[in-house]
């Protein structure tokens, strides 16, 4: 359950698919507690498993973002040579010369090009930290918990959220069902 009901409905529903996807039945909480559930406020745990045990549910997953982190880093300059292969003829390529193995004066004379320098900069790199956790819905015992960090996720919480439910669904099933 979120205060932000908008990314919760996205990533249940993303969950619910890629779940339902590797042979789970799935019931989302955003279907039984609406934002107008409660006066606007989240539902007691008595009142949340009251409806779990209605609804016959096995187990509960619960997603929670706990950290996000942002490090400023730098990313050094290059210098490229960019080589003209238009100048490039016959015979013109490695060769033999004084120092040793290098290029040839036909290699070095044809294939003269243009150096390119990218100047360095700063990046902010953004990492977040969930927790996901898979409750037995009797006994409220922790059955299963995965931690996962992502950095620089992408800007779209559309395509984070697919992604991970993907990966998220694929780790449960194998963890819990051997699959």
């Amino acid at each position: 359950m979120n205060k932000d009901q908008s990314t919760q409905n996205i990533l249940e529903t993303d969950l619910a698919r890629a779940a339902e996807a590797k042979g789970f039945t799935v019931v989302k909480s955003s279907e039984y507690f609406t934002p107008a559930f409660g006066r606007g406020e989240l539902p007691s745990k008595d009142v949340i498993m009251a409806r779990v045990q209605q609804m016959k549910c096995d187990a509960i997953l619960t997603v929670l973002l706990v950290d996000q982190q942002k490090e400023q880093r730098y990313v050094p300059g290059m210098n490229n040579m960019m080589m003209n292969p238009m100048m490039m003829g016959p015979g013109m390529g490695m060769g033999m010369g004084m120092g040793g193995m290098g290029m040839g004066f036909g290699g070095f004379h044809g294939g003269m090009g243009m150096m390119m320098y990218q100047p360095g900069y700063y990046t902010t790199d953004k990492t977040y930290f969930y927790e996901t956790n898979i409750f037995d819905a009797v006994s409220e015992d922790m059955i299963w918990m995965s931690r996962s960090e992502a950095t620089n996720p992408p800007s779209s919480i559309s395509k984070f959220s697919r992604e991970y439910s993907k990966i998220l669904a694929d780790r449960i099933r194998r963890d819990l069902m051997g699959k």
